[in-house]
């Protein structure tokens, strides 16, 4: 069996869950409904004011749970001198790809992870116009699938 503090959250998530669309448009509604669902003792125990203060703690937008980070603009003159070849823009024939163990596969696994991916896009965005011009964006963005 459940303490009784974890019954009211328990019934808490299961009302903000379950309760129609409609319901949920009246703000408190929900917590106003469990407080009264409360015996006098889990009132008296958990004061209201506490549950409401945790109702609008379940309102706030989820924390960001991703770290930021950035890479470096040695990062990227690494992928641009060592992958020049891959990234040229136009079609060659055959198509260069580059190869796990290469340099530009090695500076390419240097650049910092967006979740589960390498963020290519942050390379793409530290680009120069003029660096854009001699290296084709979508071919560079491909390149962590090579590697």
């Amino acid at each position: 069996m459940l303490p009784s503090g974890k019954v009211v959250i328990l019934l808490l998530v299961v009302i903000l869950v379950v309760s129609p669309p409609s319901d949920q448009e009246v703000p408190g509604r929900d917590m106003e409904c469990v407080i009264i669902l409360l015996t006098r003792q889990q009132q008296m125990k958990y004061r209201a004011e506490k549950i409401r203060a945790l109702h609008r703690l379940c309102e706030l937008p989820p924390p960001d749970d991703q770290v930021i980070v950035t890479c470096t603009t040695e990062q990227k003159e690494a992928v641009l001198q060592d992958c020049k070849k891959f990234t040229m823009p136009g079609n060659q024939r055959p198509r260069p790809i580059p190869i796990m163990g290469q340099p530009c596969c090695n500076a390419v696994n240097k650049v910092p992870k967006k979740a589960i991916n390498i963020d290519m896009q942050c390379i793409v965005e530290l680009l120069t116009d003029e660096q854009k011009n001699h290296h084709d964006v979508s071919k560079m963005s491909n390149l962590p699938n090579h590697c």
